[in-house]
């Protein structure tokens, strides 16, 4: 796992659903509104080009 590798004390797993919740001691699912998603992705390809 990711965090394991970079010896992180903290995840986070980012969706567009409608509720947060923790899934592991320390690793959470948090909540991104598809429309805020949406404009993360645009900006990241503006930047790939």
């Amino acid at each position: 796992m990711a965090c394991e590798d970079r010896s992180c004390k903290k995840g986070f797993i980012v969706y567009p659903g409608k509720e947060s919740y923790p899934v592991a001691r320390n690793i959470t699912v948090l909540v991104l509104p598809v429309k805020e998603i949406s404009k993360i992705a645009k900006e990241f390809w503006k930047t790939q080009k």
